[in-house]
Order: C-alpha cells, then structure tokens, then sequence
C-alpha cells in the first residue's frame, strides 16, 4: 500500500467521480487526491507527456489548498487506483440533507460529460497571455481549471463553483507555490464568462472562458467596424508573423516538445490570417496599447486553437 494513500470506506461524490474520470483522460496523469469525505478532490498530471517529474504527492497539496485544509489523501496515482477500502457514490453536498444516508445504491447515472473550453488570462507580473483550457462537467455546478504558466515558471490546476444569479468562485494552486483566488460572472448561454481574483502575492488576475464555438460566417468583425484591408493590413500580418515565429520559438514548452519551426509557421500564417479578418483596425490599436479587451481576448483564443490543429500541434476535443 502506497504510504500516502486513503483507506476505508470513501463516500464519493458525483462532482469528484466526474473530476476523476476527466483526470484520467489527460495524456500523462500523475495523481489524484480526495477530501476524506469525497467532496473534494485535486489531480495533477504531466501537459510534456512524460518529461514530468512523477510526484504524485504534489495531487495532496493542491487538494488541501483548493478545500480549506481539509485532509486529502490519493485516490489514484497514474491510472491505478490506490485507495484502500470501499468506495460509494452519493449526490454532491449541496443535494443532501443533514439526515441523508450514504449507500452504494445511490441514484445512478449521474451526468458526468466533461466539455472543454478556451480559456486565456491576464496576470499581474507576467507579460505573455496565458492561456490553456478549463474542463465543464456538463449537468453539475462546478468543474476543474488547469494551465500552464509563461516562461516555464509552473503548471496550475484548481476548481469553480457555480453561484447563484449566473456568478460563482473560483481558487487554484500552482506548482510554484503561488495560489489564487476570485470571482466570476457568467454571459448568456454558450457565451462563456470572465472572471478576475489575486494571488497570493497580491497581484491582479482578470480572464475569459469562452463559451461555444460559432459557426465561421458569424465570426467577421461587426459591420460597423473598419476591417483591416490594403496595406494596414498587410502591415499587420508582416509584424504578426515576425513577432509570433520569435516568441513561439522562444517558449520553453515549444522546445520541451520538439515542435518543429516549420509547423510554428505555419500556426502563425494560420493566426494572422484569422485576426485580419476579425479584428479591426480599432482593436489593433488597442492591442498596440497594451491592453487586450475580453472581447479580443475571446476572439484570440479561438483563432490560436484553430491555428494549432491545422498546423498539426494539437487535436482538439470534438
């Protein structure tokens, strides 16, 4: 028996037995933990593959991070499931009184689809968008967030929880020690949300999640903003591609992963392309300036995840 894993019987909840089975569809899981009373769990896995240290402890701390210090032990470490003792499922707090029983018999079924949406960040102290992607697990009131940080300074992972009237909270711990904490509101149906909060450290946090992808024809620049056309735009895609072949190559995890220049150049074709046409010679400006519009935010994200499957970097969950 693993020194560090649960044993005895684990009442677990639907949200944490969904959060499982999106954890164990990541490429390179590591670890997973969960509160004692199965209402709260964290994981951790390797987003190079295997160019990760295997340390599944590090599952346990963001665990007791993300739930108030409640005491965590692993469920899982890689795909085996560690835990000693029997395990049962049962509804999520919120669902339950204070004279409900727990039962292995407990209604079954419960809608466990995960989604998967962009999502990009601005982050007092770091000059570079992050941007990775937060996991929706469709029909409950939560889910689980994880990306990684500029300059190779971390991986983060942590949770939300809907509110009410459309807000909720949201927390994460990263691998560098830094944690956060915040706010969100969310926008109409399939319109995603924005959020903001501070670290540990005090410095501001703002994002956008987006929300269902539309459909191409709906995603050209409103009709009564000035499109980038002749030589403004040609202007724009000659500095895009210069600007974004250099950082892209810079990045620590282009290098971790080999990507080669020739696919990195082809993401940046794809990428400028795309801005051209939905970002306005107003926006450019905006973004010249140094501050970048949720709006634009959204558009961005989109674009860069499109642009990276069609170069061959990535395949997108469908």
């Amino acid at each position: 028996m693993h020194p560090d894993a649960g044993e005895g019987p684990l009442a677990m909840t639907y949200r944490t037995k969904a959060n499982y089975d999106t954890y164990l569809r990541q490429d390179a899981p590591i670890g997973f933990a969960v509160t004692l009373d199965g209402a709260g769990s964290a994981w951790t896995y390797c987003p190079h593959g295997t160019a990760c240290m295997q340390n599944s402890f590090q599952a346990i701390s963001y665990c007791e991070s993300l739930n108030q210090g409640k005491k965590c032990k692993l469920y899982g470490i890689g795909r085996d499931v560690v835990w000693e003792g029997p395990v049962s499922l049962r509804p999520d707090d919120k669902q339950m009184t204070t004279s409900s029983t727990v039962t292995s018999n407990a209604p079954s079924q419960p809608p466990t689809t995960s989604i998967t949406r962009p999502f990009a960040a601005k982050w007092a102290g770091y000059d570079d968008l992050i941007a990775g992607t937060v996991a929706i697990i469709a029909g409950k009131d939560g889910g689980t967030i994880a990306f990684q940080l500029p300059r190779n300074e971390g991986f983060c992972q942590g949770g939300f929880l809907y509110g009410q009237k459309g807000t909720g909270t949201w927390s994460a711990a990263c691998t560098s020690g830094i944690t956060a904490t915040g706010t969100f509101e969310g926008l109409e149906r399939d319109k995603g949300s924005y959020g903001s909060g501070t670290d540990s450290k005090g410095r501001a946090i703002s994002f956008t999640i987006g929300g269902q992808p539309e459909k191409p024809s709906t995603m050209a620049a409103p009709a009564n903003a000035p499109a980038l056309t002749g030589q403004d735009r040609s202007s724009f895609l000659l500095s895009h591609q210069v600007d974004c072949v250099r950082r892209e190559t810079q990045s620590p995890l282009v290098t971790q992963l080999g990507i080669p220049e020739s696919k990195i150049k082809t993401f940046c074709e794809c990428r400028g392309e795309a801005l051209a046409d939905l970002l306005s010679l107003d926006d450019i400006k905006t973004m010249i300036g140094g501050t970048i519009p949720a709006s634009i935010t959204e558009k961005m994200v989109y674009q860069s995840a499109a642009c990276s499957e069609k170069a061959g970097i990535v395949t997108l969950p469908r």
